[in-house]
């Protein structure tokens, strides 16, 4: 089993579902411009996946290299630094967030790696045959998109879903497809992870989400296979021992732990969360994932559970949850930082050959 050896406690905060939509897109950019978080991923499939790029390439004020005795009351990125200042980091730590669900009810997105536009059900084409003769085919978009859409032209709702009905040679199109065109639009992702997890619902769409690394050069989110992971893939129905071997192959820093900031029924009992979250940080390489999202009609006609989102947002403006890590001796790093490390060359990931 592969082991973190570190005792040091190290953070990611994860902004998840950059470019979902506006909202999403709002709250990153307080986030990242008010605080010392600096990591998320973009869902390039979605509507405003192109803004938030454009804003990071082109619009977005950078972050400067801060001294880390300067009071923490004269800057907006207070005491916490990232861990290394090199110029060889870069300033936003951004990857893509491999999409192959889309779950809300009617705001809802398209692969990228098919037709132009989704084909109608049940529309019925003539094509010229052998010797003259017509002959009648029925565009049905789950076969046209190789299983990719659902009969209403979108991804599936649910990983379950795609795993039942995409073909493998799809999804590594798919994966492929969106990390091209993220950096076609000017992102140098730092990094790839997963919507809903979506990419271990099969061994053959993990091959593909670590060929999709490979090829970009960056690692991919992999959590450790730790008891607890171990456990969750058990309950998910997943191969656990086949996806340990997998993992245990790649190079690259792995996640001792992978957590997600709960529903609560306050900002308050968020902000109580993160607080027990951050004490008991176990020591290694732990990512924390957060969904902030400015508070917008928009929003709240997407997500009926629109406020967790935005108290998402609010808990991570507060400069207090830094000041806090800085008491607790905790390290916050990016992805960008740990692959220069030295037991992390990114040289050595070799991309997988297509099956």
């Amino acid at each position: 089993m592969a082991t973190e050896t570190s005792s040091e406690r190290r953070l990611i905060i994860h902004c998840d579902d950059m470019g979902m939509c506006q909202a999403s897109n709002l709250a990153v950019q307080r986030l990242f411009t008010e605080t010392p978080i600096r990591t998320g991923s973009v869902m390039v499939p979605c509507p405003w996946a192109r803004e938030i790029i454009h804003w990071l390439t082109t619009g977005a004020q950078q972050p400067s290299a801060q001294d880390p005795a300067q009071s923490t009351q004269e800057s907006a990125n207070p005491g916490v630094m990232l861990a290394d200042a090199s110029p060889r980091v870069p300033a936003w730590d951004v990857g893509v967030h491999l999409t192959l669900t889309s779950e809300w009810d009617t705001y809802r997105w398209r692969p990228i790696s098919g037709p132009p536009y989704p084909p109608q059900t049940g529309v019925a084409r003539s094509s010229a045959a052998e010797g003259g003769q017509e002959r009648s085919e029925t565009d049905d978009p789950t076969t046209r998109w190789q299983g990719l859409i659902d009969p209403e032209g979108f991804l599936w709702r649910s990983a379950a879903d795609v795993a039942r009905h995409a073909a493998p040679v799809a999804v590594r199109a798919e994966l492929l497809a969106q990390v091209e065109t993220a950096r076609r639009w000017g992102l140098v992702p730092t990094h790839v992870d997963t919507h809903m997890g979506t990419v271990f619902a099969t061994i053959p769409f993990l091959q593909a989400y670590l060929e999709s690394a490979a090829a970009a050069r960056v690692p991919a989110m992999l959590p450790l296979a730790t008891p607890a992971v171990k456990a969750q893939y058990a309950k998910a129905g997943l191969p656990v021992d086949e996806i340990e071997a997998i993992v245990e192959k790649v190079r690259g820093p792995k996640l001792q732990g992978l957590f997600q900031v709960p529903a609560t029924d306050s900002l308050a009992a968020k902000k109580r969360v993160v607080e027990r979250f951050l004490e008991g940080l176990p020591a290694g390489l732990t990512q924390l994932i957060i969904h902030p999202a400015a508070d917008t009609p928009e929003l709240r006609a997407i997500y009926p559970g629109w406020q967790q989102r935005v108290w998402d947002m609010e808990a991570f403006l507060d400069l207090s949850v830094y000041r806090r890590l800085d008491e607790l001796g905790i390290r916050l790093t990016t992805w960008a930082e740990e692959s220069l490390a030295k037991d992390s060359p990114l040289r050595a990931i070799t991309p997988l050959q297509p099956s």
